[in-house]
């Protein structure tokens, strides 16, 4: 008769501990990465009937369960390094490697567009994202910020362009 195996037992015999070195620095240590079934780059563990985050699973036997509203992060995970679904650190479980975060702060240390767009500290054309050029959208509209410039600069060449519609009406009539 075969041995039931621990939760502890099936997870860790997936685990490979002798990855990369983590890039938040040599203290972390090293990554270790999930080898089993994969999605998108995160290991995926079967557990209770369905299929769960492997790096869940290992915080949560680590330290607890994951308060509500917080997601967790890879301390290991470098943007400059990553591209997308290709990033190795997506697979590591390393309990060390692994920290809990708001959505927001998780998606701030990604290379995501929203985490680009917040450090960039001059619009697209070189105008700065100072407290006089730059405005904040209202809350009616989709969240971020602008550069005032370039804003006051496509009003202009709309109002521009409505004026020759109108006077273009004006002239075929």
């Amino acid at each position: 008769m075969s041995r039931q195996w621990t939760l502890e037992e099936r997870f860790w015999s997936k685990v490979d501990r002798r990855g990369p070195i983590a890039d938040g620095g040599a203290h972390l240590g090293h990554c270790w990465l999930w080898t089993a079934s994969k999605a998108d780059g995160y290991g995926k563990f079967f557990l209770n009937g369905r299929l769960i985050y492997a790096h869940r699973v290992s915080y949560e036997m680590a330290n607890g369960p994951i308060p509500d509203g917080l997601q967790i992060d890879h301390r290991c995970h470098d943007p400059e390094v990553c591209e997308g679904g290709r990033c190795v650190h997506r697979s590591c479980v390393n309990p060390a490697h692994l920290t809990v975060a708001t959505p927001r702060q998780n998606s701030l240390r990604s290379n995501s567009i929203s985490a680009v767009h917040v450090t960039a500290t001059h619009c697209p054309q070189g105008h700065p994202y100072d407290e006089e050029n730059t405005y904040i959208n209202p809350p009616t509209c989709r969240p971020g910020r602008g550069c005032r410039k370039c804003r006051e600069a496509a009003n202009r060449r709309t109002a521009e362009r409505r004026r020759l519609e109108r006077q273009n009406k004006k002239a075929s009539q």
